[in-house]
Parts: C-alpha cells; sequence; structure tokens
C-alpha cells in the first residue's frame, strides 16, 4: 500500500486509493472530481462525466482501454431479479394486441447520481404530505448500439436508451429521436403496459429494447381525452395520469411526467423483434 498524507485530511495513512492523493476514507466522501477538480464527480468513480469522455477520447486515440463506470450491469438470468423483470414484461403485455416476444437480456441500470436525485424528489413530496405513490412503468425509445455484444453503453447521441442510462430523461430532448402525438402536451410518456411502449420502440436488426422505471407519480390527474396544451400537470397535482375507457380517447393507460427528476430508469430489457430502425407495429 502507497503511504503518505492524505491532502483531504492532512493525516499520515497508507490506505490511499490507487494513484490519488486522497486516503480511503476521504476518497469515498469527496464531492470533485479528481481530475478537474471543479466538477462533481460521477461515484464511486473519480472522474466527472467531461473528464471521462476526455479520457474515453484519448485512450481511443492512443489504443489504450480504461474500466468505463459500471452503468448497466448485466442481470444473471437465473437469478431471482431476472425473472421478476421478465414476469413485469410478460405480465403487462397484452396478447390480444400481439405474441409477448421473448426476452434476450437484461441490464440493471446503476447510476447514483440519478438514484440520489429521484430519492431526493420523493423526498420532497413526503415533506409536503404527498405520498410518492411509486410504481413500477414502461418507456420504449430507440436503441442505437449493439448493446447485447458491446455489454456496455455506447455515447451515440441518437441512442436513447443508453443515453437515458447515462443521464436520465432530459425534457429538452423529448420527441428528438421518435416524434409522436403528445396527447397531454410535452412531457415524458410512460405506460403501465409493455406491450403500449413497444409501439414507440425503433430496434437495432432483430433486438428491441424498451426501459422499466421507478415513477414516483405524487397525486395524479386523471385525464381520458386529449389535452395536448399542457406543459405542466394541473395545479395541486403531480401527474397525468391518460386512462382508458369507453368514452375517451385512450385504447390504453398512460402517465405523463412533466418533472424528470420523478422517474428513475432502473432496468433496459432487451428483446427479439423483427424491423430495424423503424417504429413498431
Amino acid at each position: 500500500m502507497a503511504t503518505g498524507i492524505c491532502y483531504q485530511c492532512d493525516k499520515r495513512k497508507n490506505d490511499f486509493y490507487g494513484n490519488s492523493v486522497l486516503c480511503i476514507d476521504c476518497y469515498e466522501i469527496y464531492p470533485l472530481c479528481l481530475e478537474c477538480g471543479v466538477n462533481e464527480r460521477n461515484k464511486p468513480h473519480p472522474w466527472c462525466d467531461d473528464c471521462y469522455r476526455q479520457h474515453v477520447h484519448l485512450s481511443r486515440q492512443n489504443g489504450m482501454t480504461i474500466n468505463a463506470p459500471a452503468v448497466l450491469e448485466r442481470v444473471e438470468e437465473h437469478s431471482y431479479t431476472y425473472g421478476e423483470v421478465v414476469k413485469l414484461f410478460t405480465d403487462r403485455w397484452d396478447r390480444r394486441k400481439s405474441q409477448c416476444p421473448p426476452i434476450t437480456a437484461a441490464y440493471h441500470i446503476n447510476n447514483k447520481k440519478l438514484q440520489i436525485r429521484y430519492s431526493e424528489y420523493k423526498r420532497k413530496l413526503q415533506a409536503i404530505g404527498t405520498d410518492p405513490n411509486e410504481w413500477m412503468h414502461f418507456h420504449g425509445t430507440v436503441l442505437g448500439c449493439d448493446l447485447l455484444s458491446n455489454g456496455v453503453k455506447c455515447d451515440d447521441t441518437r441512442c436513447s436508451i443508453c443515453g437515458i442510462a447515462q443521464q436520465g430523461f432530459n425534457e429538452s430532448r423529448i420527441g428528438c429521436n421518435i416524434p409522436r402525438f403528445q396527447r397531454f402536451g410535452k412531457g415524458i410518456y410512460l405506460a403501465p403496459n409493455s406491450s403500449k411502449c413497444h409501439d414507440y420502440t425503433q430496434g437495432w436488426y432483430n433486438l428491441r429494447a424498451m426501459l422499466a422505471c421507478k415513477v414516483a407519480l405524487g397525486k395524479s390527474y386523471i385525464l381520458t381525452q386529449n389535452q395536448a396544451n399542457l406543459t405542466a400537470a394541473p395545479a395541486g397535482y403531480d401527474s397525468v395520469y391518460g386512462k382508458n375507457s369507453l368514452q375517451g380517447a385512450l385504447n390504453y393507460d398512460e402517465v405523463v411526467m412533466y418533472c424528470s427528476e420523478a422517474i428513475l430508469p432502473t432496468y433496459v430489457i432487451l428483446y427479439e423483434r423483427d424491423g430495424v430502425g423503424k417504429i413498431a407495429k
């Protein structure tokens, strides 16, 4: 082990983290990037997102490799978690619409920054006496890389799956990759049915991908008819819940969140479905 004076606590220790100037204890709690010293680092890793991208760029130029932050972790097929993910996906596929496709792989999104942001959002709801009303819902979008072969996220901005896993949902990019009619205004759309969200996916060869997300709905405003002029949930509410009804405009329920902090992307589900680069039908 390396021995020296820790930059943070000024104590002589012999348990330094790698080649850093911090001891193990201080490394765990130090908030800033160890490269630039300005931006918040992506714990438990030493760099911020900007410095990490610079390291990736330099390593590719020099033919070197580095260890990427473990944002996507493949779920073992024989594990309890994998069984629960499969059950969630298959149980919520409406077989009146089409046969449920087989799942190829599942990845857990281990993103501490998003997890903290989501927890803080739930605490804010609780602080004002609102039940977070947490549910697991799906979101269909673009898979723009060979995630199954690569095993790690890509940096292609056209791959929404990897982008959301890394950065979370981004209100400024709503509709960028898959433009669709927004029934309840400009928001982030999710649904309890996996088959519903399949209609919003684009694939990579014979694979599609879908996100399973924890969603803190809070107090939902229920609508059965279109209200496309919305830019936020009505006053006193935290979300919009589009409800399927005999006299309504929806064939399936859907949820609209106008605040990205209310959504935690939790799993990427890869499944077999034909059709490259086109909206599913």
